[in-house]
């Protein structure tokens, strides 16, 4: 039986008959006769042969004549384990970066020598710059170094940076991110919070000498201050207000002891000597007792009187086993300038029981200091405004002196004093009027006269320091005689220091029994007059020309008084008039005030307080005697009225005089002449 065989479609026919054609000529070469081949001949002449049909030879690059698909210029099946296309390459690395995927770890290729040993990990075998091997750029979604991590989580904590819409703060540092432990004062905000570093009990301070420090990675943290003394409890920092007796630094000050409120050394419940009054610094064991009051200072049981001495035993300046003695004194004095506060007498005749030993004077005026800057020394100098070894023969200083303090002119890197007075002189048918002082700064005398006719002496003096260091004094006296004399602290025509005076003038009709003056408005000058008769009052004259007389300035009505004085400081100052009655009145521009509670027999000295009291009005110590004998002093403002203390004398005796001042320190100073003697005292206001 015949069969029928498929018809050969064209494409196998040609490749049959190539297959045919060189197997003939193999045949013809083998059989011809004519040549030996050899076996390498033979495989070269296959070679050249295209056995597979895929139009190219292995001479030509076909690396598999056997197999039609696979020749150069095939499309590659990747990971097929063929080298498809003959390019000799690993079939598990179409990137050709040499880096295959884990899951063909070892496979080699079909006809590719060598391959099956390149490093496995490569997560995208598409991109030659994605690899193990290659170095991430974060945060552009790509994992460029196949290590599986958060592209957006650099240092790969967990958390994707801020940057990113993350939370990590520092995404090159594993240990910050919001899951860290935030480690305190390491300038570092670990945990990602925006806190300070420096503020672990968030109460808006820092630790004392942490503070004005920023915190890495916390822009928006506060830069804060020092001054938290226990960063670990909010309610203790520098502005916490301090709880007593809870054991707690609460306001982070050392002074204020949690034992003692006070802040005057002793402790409620310490280990100190007890404190009977833990909320008063002025009161604990040992204390100085304030005259006036019912407060118990010292913790004894009791309140105590005015602490003073006699002046012998006042300070430093005296020996106290010595004897002092004063014939003929005169009134007292006090005024303060920005050293001393200094007390003021004249005597006939008079012994100082110095250290140094006795000193001997006669018809002086001598002044006596203690130092503000420690009170506590008591008197430590003394100072003479007008000295005489002997009484002098040509004339007789007045019963009467005016004094001031001020402070002295110029800069010598120091504070220094200026004392001034002002005395009369008894030349037998005329009278002389002399400015006298004391420059601390420059250490000269003062001291300059002229000489009025008439013997009526003088009744009081006034003395100041007006514009240009030049000083004024006016004596003044009943039958209405007002004389005048100005000089400079040096220089000039009118030299204190050479004796010279610049301008002196007599008013007739114009003076009075007491007066007070007052520079305030240089070059009009101003005198208050009180003449025991009249409605007191103020009148003014001309600086260069005061022998052109002087103006009404004012008249101070249903004041009828005998004595005035003026107490002046900076821009405070107020007119303080004794009525005839004893009735104590005070002028300043609040108005006029009787001050209630005390009455004077004879002048009333005042002053201003220190400068660091009363800073909301101006607050004045006045200071007298009752007519019982009883000294006194008190203290306030027209606007707030005054406090009257009395002055009680350690020797039990009668008060003559008494002056006072209460200085920037809070303390009261006194110097008293008692029918015993002289004294003084300090103590707390």
């Amino acid at each position: 039986t015949m069969s029928t065989l498929p018809t050969p479609s064209p494409a196998a026919g040609v490749r049959a008959w190539s297959r045919m054609r060189a197997g003939l000529w193999v045949v013809v070469a083998l059989t011809a006769g004519c040549k030996w081949v050899s076996n390498a001949d033979y495989k070269q002449a296959i070679d050249a042969l295209d056995q597979d049909g895929d139009g190219i030879s292995e001479d030509n690059g076909d690396c598999d004549d056997s197999d039609p698909k696979r020749f150069p210029g095939a499309e590659e099946v990747w990971y097929d384990g063929i080298d498809g296309d003959c390019g000799g390459d690993d079939d598990y690395d179409a990137d050709k970066d040499n880096w295959v995927a884990s899951e063909y770890e070892g496979l080699a290729t079909q006809g590719v020598p060598g391959t099956g040993g390149l490093r496995v990990g490569d997560c995208n075998d598409d991109d030659p710059t994605i690899n193990p091997a290659a170095i991430d750029d974060w945060y552009d979604g790509i994992d460029t170094d196949c290590a599986g991590n958060d592209d957006n989580d650099a240092d790969s904590d967990g958390y994707a940076s801020v940057e990113l819409g993350g939370d990590d703060c520092s995404d090159e540092d594993a240990n910050v991110n919001p899951g860290a432990t935030e480690i305190w004062l390491d300038g570092i905000d670990s945990d990602c919070s925006g806190d300070s570093d420096y503020d672990e009990d968030g109460d808006g301070y820092a630790p004392n000498g942490l503070g004005n420090r920023a915190t890495l990675y916390a822009p928006e943290a506060p830069v804060l201050p020092d001054g938290d003394c226990d960063d670990t409890d909010p309610d203790v920092n520098a502005d916490a207000t301090e709880v007593y007796y809870d054991g707690k630094d609460n306001d982070c000050d050392p002074l204020t002891v949690d034992l003692d409120q006070d802040g005057d050394g002793f402790e409620l419940g310490g280990t100190t000597e007890e404190d009977c009054d833990d909320t008063d610094p002025d009161v604990f064991p040992g204390a100085e007792e304030v005259v006036g009051d019912d407060v118990d200072y010292d913790c004894d049981g009791g309140s105590a009187s005015f602490a003073d001495a006699s002046l012998a035993e006042s300070g430093p300046l005296f020996d106290p086993a010595g004897t002092l003695a004063v014939t003929g004194l005169s009134e007292l004095q006090i005024g303060a300038g920005p050293a001393h506060v200094w007390f003021a007498f004249a005597a006939e005749d008079l012994t100082l029981p110095l250290a140094s030993g006795p000193e001997t004077a006669a018809a002086s005026v001598v002044a006596f200091a203690v130092p503000l800057d420690d009170s506590s020394r008591g008197i430590v100098r003394r100072q003479y405004l007008a000295y005489h070894p002997q009484a002098p023969t040509a004339y007789t200083p007045s019963d009467h002196f005016g004094f001031m303090v001020t402070s002295a002119p110029g800069s010598g890197g120091t504070d220094a004093d200026l004392l001034l007075g002002a005395q009369g002189l008894d030349l037998g048918t005329e009278r002389a009027l002399r400015i006298t002082g004391y420059n601390d700064r420059t250490d000269q005398a003062l001291s300059a006269h002229a000489i009025f006719s008439g013997d009526t002496p003088y009744d009081d003096f006034a003395i100041g320091l007006g514009q240009f260091d030049r000083v004024h004094a006016v004596g003044c006296n009943s039958d209405g005689s007002l004389d005048i004399v100005s000089g400079d602290l040096s220089g000039g025509t009118g030299d204190l220091t050479t004796g010279d005076l610049r301008t002196d003038a007599t008013l007739v009709g114009e003076g009075a029994g007491s007066c007070a003056f007052d520079s305030f408005d240089d070059p009009a000058l101003s005198v208050a007059l009180a003449d025991g008769t009249s409605t007191a009052s103020r009148v003014t004259y001309l600086r260069d020309t005061p022998a052109a007389g002087t103006t009404a300035a004012e008249a101070y009505a249903g004041i009828v008084a005998d004595h005035v004085d003026l107490a002046e400081g900076g821009a405070n100052r107020a007119l303080v008039f004794v009525a005839t009655d004893g009735g104590v009145h005070v002028v300043d521009d609040d108005g006029t005030v009787e001050v209630s509670g005390v009455t004077a027999d004879g002048p009333v000295r005042a002053m201003v307080t220190g400068d660091t009291r009363g800073s909301a009005s101006p607050e004045y110590i006045l200071s007298g005697v009752s007519p019982d004998g009883t000294g006194w002093f008190a203290i306030g403002s027209n606007a707030d009225g005054y406090t009257p203390y009395d002055l009680v004398p350690g020797d039990g005796a009668s008060v003559l005089q008494a002056v006072a001042w209460l200085d920037d320190n809070g303390r009261i100073h006194s110097f008293v002449e008692t029918t015993i003697g002289l004294r003084y005292g300090s103590a707390s206001y």
